[in-house]
């Protein structure tokens, strides 16, 4: 991959026996960046121009959902004796656990079974992705075990990358791969949630009574589609904006935009040291597009 899409994008992973010979090896990898053309809000991503994260999502539209009929609602406002609207904006967060993502990998060479012990909202589908769409293999060679999650808000409910080089590892080294986030890692890389501006419009009778609702959003999903950040606004959001109150009448349309800031790396930069241990329990990452002191740790491998 010659272009990565966000601020804190992971480039290269280290393994090794403990958490000070990773960063040193970490240390000896030097990737340098060209800034290329971002965005960094949703306003500029759909404005005219707008540079493009990927060239198939024209516009930096990845995808849109479309509830209710729109037709009908505009004849609900054609006629209606009051109309009242309001734009909205959900700020983005970041979530913050008590307890930050943890992963334990092990590969057993027996049954050639992958056991991953996950702190993760929806191990099935963690299992179901590893096994069938990343590594190409049958979903009862992945075994997913989780216990107390220590928070999750939605934003461990999808297969991490530190989960599959995990998982990779294990199995590649045939030892136990464990990664743990930090605090200020989790704060960044972890997926964030809302960012959302909407327009909202009722038209009501001259009683009062609400003939429709209309509701566009532009929600901003960042370089990836993951499902914390797809299926709360696409499929829970639809199903919640009429709240307690009987509304015949419904046009609902969320557009989710693809921006980030996009850097380059330098293929002319020196590469420093790749070496890897072949008998490695502890993972740390580079990050893409940060400085180079600043790492993401994988520590603490038995």
């Amino acid at each position: 991959m010659d272009t990565v899409r966000f601020v804190g994008e992971a480039v290269a992973a280290v393994v090794a026996e403990t958490g000070e010979q990773a960063r040193d090896a970490l240390d000896a990898i030097d990737v340098r960046y060209e800034p290329l053309p971002m965005v960094a809000d949703i306003a500029d991503a759909i404005a005219p121009g707008a540079p493009l994260v990927w060239p198939a999502a024209t516009g930096n539209i990845a995808c849109v959902a479309q509830h209710g009929k729109a037709a009908a609602a505009d004849a609900a406002f054609a006629r209606a004796a009051h109309v009242v609207a309001l734009d909205i904006m959900n700020q983005r967060l970041a979530p913050s656990p008590i307890e930050p993502r943890a992963t334990l990998a092990s590969f057993d060479p027996q049954t050639s079974r992958i056991t991953l012990r996950v702190s993760c909202q929806t191990p099935t589908g963690l299992r179901d992705e590893l096994a069938a769409e990343v590594l190409g293999i049958p979903n009862e060679q992945v075994r997913v075990l989780v216990g107390d999650i220590g928070g999750g808000f939605g934003m461990k409910t999808t297969l991490y990358p530190e989960d599959v080089v995990a998982a990779f590892c294990a199995r590649a080294l045939r030892r136990p791969v464990k990664w743990t986030a930090e605090r200020m890692e989790e704060f960044l890389s972890a997926t964030h949630g809302r960012d959302l501006a909407s327009t909202a419009s009722l038209a009501l009778d001259a009683d009062g009574r609400i003939l429709a609702l209309r509701v566009h959003s532009h929600a901003n999903l960042g370089a990836y589609a993951t499902p914390a950040g797809v299926v709360i606004q696409l499929l829970i959001g639809p199903w919640v904006s009429t709240s307690i109150y009987d509304i015949d009448t419904i046009d609902i349309r969320i557009a989710r935009r693809a921006h980030q800031p996009r850097r380059r790396p330098d293929p002319t930069a020196a590469p420093g040291g790749r070496k890897r241990s072949t008998r490695s329990s502890a993972c740390w990452t580079r990050r893409r597009a940060r400085p180079a002191s600043t790492v993401s740790r994988c520590a603490g491998a038995t």
